[in-house]
């Protein structure tokens, strides 16, 4: 099975001028941590 990840956040609104940012931050935090998930690494 895949990994996934699920980003929830209903604490706030991202500001439209702020919202490209908080989408690279997600995407660089995958960057560097899918493939640890891949190989089975996991934070247990």
């Amino acid at each position: 099975m895949k990994p996934r990840l699920i980003v929830h956040s209903d604490v706030w609104s991202i500001p439209d001028e702020q919202d490209g940012a908080h989408v690279q931050g997600v995407k660089r935090s995958m960057q560097e941590v899918y493939p640890l998930i891949q190989r089975g690494i996991s934070d247990n």
